[in-house]
């Protein structure tokens, strides 16, 4: 059994699982060992490091800690309020925004790969420049993040280089407008990442991260209780837990269906998200052309 426990209570005989925090808050290059080295133990109450996990099968007990039942609990009850939106600025709709998105992928995407050349010759990288494509993400953000940071994802292998600093910047703009009043609730993805997140990220800004990004993305696949399979495509004003959804794809069947968009918010909808789905499972490859309706790359 896996049991989260602070630095304080490690013993010589147990089995480190994992470090809740970053790997360069610590030296040690395994992530899961059995603690029978006393030079070890030290080692580990002298970093930044404040909790642990530990794995009970595998090496010794101690009394208190808190179990990884626990904890997500903790996460579905800390962060219950993520889901409910809030007062929010209007927004337009995704499909809309993903216009003009497109141009502002391609417009970054030739601003950093003249970044990158003129790196490799040498020369002086002027900040400044890139002053005009930051405040068009910024404003795109504005307008809707998720038709960026939803398109900003599709990306073939030779253009990761270059569109991964984009969608950084399209997150890092969102995380500073997004208001966050309140904690939130995560589904179980999220509740092994945030116990180890909350020793290095301060807890507004993982708020703001739920708010920006969703509890379900906008191009992730979603299982219904329908036994369907969905694209989210759009986050709606009453929940994060909500969104609006693209269905197509019957998982009682295996097969696809005539597509639908069903609005998970609506009263009238008695369907609800039951979990995350990855594509490749379903053999989908074309998720991120369902949700935004364009090619996989279209700059």
């Amino acid at each position: 059994m896996l049991k989260r426990i602070t630095v304080d209570q490690l013993r010589l005989g147990m089995h480190v699982h994992e470090f809740c925090g970053s790997w360069m808050d610590h030296p040690f290059w395994r992530g899961a060992f059995l603690l029978d080295n006393p030079n070890d133990l030290q080692t580990i109450k002298s970093t930044g490091i404040r909790e642990v996990w530990i794995d009970t099968s595998k090496g010794l007990d101690i009394e208190g800690g808190a179990a990884e039942e626990a904890i997500a609990a903790e996460v579905e009850t800390t962060l219950a309020q993520a889901a409910e939106t809030g007062e929010t600025a209007p927004r337009i709709e995704v499909r809309q925004e993903a216009a003009r998105a497109i141009n502002i992928c391609a417009k970054s995407k030739q601003a950093v790969t003249s970044m990158f050349q003129e790196a490799r010759m040498g020369k002086a990288l002027d900040a400044g420049d890139t002053l005009p494509i930051v405040e068009e993400i910024s404003s795109s953000v504005m307008r809707n993040p998720g038709a960026l940071l939803g398109l900003a994802r599709l990306k073939i292998k030779d253009d990761y280089t270059c569109m991964h600093p984009v969608a950084v910047c399209a997150l890092m703009v969102s995380l500073r407008i997004v208001p966050t009043k309140k904690a939130g609730n995560l589904p179980k993805p999220y509740a092994k990442w945030w116990s180890g997140a909350r020793a290095i990220l301060n807890r507004l800004f993982f708020e703001a991260f739920v708010k920006s990004v969703g509890i379900y993305p906008i191009g992730s696949l979603a299982r219904l209780e329908s036994e369907h399979l969905g694209a989210i495509i759009e986050q709606t004003g009453k929940s994060l837990l909500t969104p609006k959804v693209k269905v197509f794809f019957s998982s009682k069947s295996n097969g696809r269906v005539v597509p639908e968009i069903v609005d998970l918010s609506k009263s009238a909808c008695k369907d609800k998200i039951v979990s995350h789905e990855d594509p490749v499972k379903w053999d989908i490859r074309d998720i991120h052309e369902l949700w935004s309706g364009l090619p996989a790359a279209p700059w």
